[in-house]
């Protein structure tokens, strides 16, 4: 079980057992009993191979590949008007991530209604098997429900924001190489405009369906209550137990520096940038705070920090964060985009093979690695790395390799 800094209100369960539960949910619980709820029903999900793909799965995955596909060069070329001189490949990965935005599990859940009831029951057995009062449940339930209405007006949002981003997604993918081809071979630009738009609307429609399907924690409530009374009347309930950091200050203080990260964060913008007066203030507080040497305390400052710093010091610093086991894969591409434009190309390039050691050599470095060594005149490497991006079987992967060629 992973606690991670995220204020989302959404635990998570990985296919292979794994489960993340966000910091503002830990600070929310009212009881352990409420804590091994939320366990029991991710643990479910697992035990019942939630993770398969799903037809919902599929078409988030099919709008995250429109934007990837089609927000080509030639946007990227007119926004360097509007931005600092940055790397190709750093304008179109900031574009891809606005649409991703769409698509994320605030706006669109993970899970079928289906999987969501079967996990219900199957972590309410859980709790009950492990000796836990089963109210933990419907506690959960209960607070879900809450978040649930916390988070409508930024649903409201999103949803505004994903019917622009499909609007952004449509001009862009008609200015697209695969557009432009496609006209030139039926000669009528009416029939590929009608395809962009036919396919753009349809993938949008398609999750928005989905997502009206997921059960509302109302009706989960309901079911839940049923289910206790028809499979677990007899089961004994247990005083509710208090969670073992309830009235702990050094908890307390790490969630409210938790907070105060989020707040520097902002839009979270993959960029270093100097602090104003209350950055400095804030950062200055949170120098000794619980939050300061976790991954995400320690990105952030890297951000705000590193351009103050004088060169050797901040190169030194930056290898350091590269070679740590728990460092963010945000602060990586930050490193890697920074040492992309240094004149030191070999300082460039041992940060590379640092944050590739570290990481595990995983696929969404094998771009740093062909522009790195093109930098260096390491063409042979260059070409090795364009290899590796072809064989990985990522079309997201190979788009952004063949950028840098």
């Amino acid at each position: 079980v992973y606690v991670t800094a995220d204020t989302a209100f959404g635990a998570y369960a990985s296919e292979e057992g794994s489960i993340f539960v966000p910091f503002a949910m830990l600070r929310e619980m009212g009881s352990r009993d409420e804590l091994a709820a939320l366990l029991g029903h991710e643990y479910a999900h697992v035990l019942r191979n939630h993770s398969k793909r799903t037809a919902l799965e599929s078409s988030r995955k099919m709008l995250a590949g429109l934007s990837t596909m089609y927000l080509d060069d030639q946007y990227g070329e007119k926004a360097m008007d509007a931005r600092r001189p940055e790397t190709r490949y750093v304008r179109q990965a900031l574009l891809r991530e606005t649409a991703m935005q769409s698509v994320q599990a605030g706006l669109i859940p993970s899970r079928t209604r289906e999987q969501e009831d079967e996990a219900d029951r199957v972590g309410t057995d859980l709790l009950v098997a492990a000796g836990y009062n089963s109210v933990g449940m419907l506690d959960l339930l209960d607070h879900m429900s809450q978040w649930e209405r916390m988070q409508a007006d930024a649903a409201s949002a999103q949803a505004r924001e994903q019917g622009r981003l499909a609007g952004m997604i449509t001009r862009y993918s008609l200015n697209s190489d695969r557009a432009r081809t496609a006209t030139r071979k039926t000669g009528d630009k009416e029939i590929t405009e009608g395809l962009v738009n036919l396919a753009v609307a349809g993938v949008g429609s398609g999750v928005e369906k989905l997502s009206r399907g997921h059960q509302d924690t109302g009706k989960r409530t309901e079911q839940v209550l049923a289910y206790l009374e028809r499979k677990h009347a007899d089961a004994p309930r247990p005083d509710m137990r208090p969670l073992p950091w309830e009235g702990n200050g050094q908890v307390d203080s790490l969630w409210s520096s938790l907070d105060q990260l989020h707040a520097l964060m902002g839009k979270n913008e993959p960029k270093l940038m100097v602090p104003g007066k209350e950055q400095d203030a804030m950062l200055r507080s949170l120098r000794n705070s619980p939050a300061a040497q976790t991954p995400l305390g320690r990105y952030v400052a890297l951000r705000f920090l590193e351009p103050r710093m004088e060169r050797d010091k901040a190169m030194t610093g930056l290898q350091e964060e590269l070679a740590r086991p728990d460092s963010l894969y945000l602060a990586h591409e930050l490193v890697l985009d920074l040492a992309s434009r240094s004149s030191d190309r070999k300082q460039a390039l041992a940060l590379f093979e640092t944050s590739r050691k570290s990481l595990g050599d995983p696929p969404e470095l094998l771009h740093y690695g062909i522009r790195m060594n093109r930098r260096a005149g390491n063409m042979d490497a260059a070409r090795v790395y364009a290899a590796r991006c072809a064989g990985s079987g990522d079309d997201r992967i190979k788009e952004v390799c063949r950028s840098e060629l």
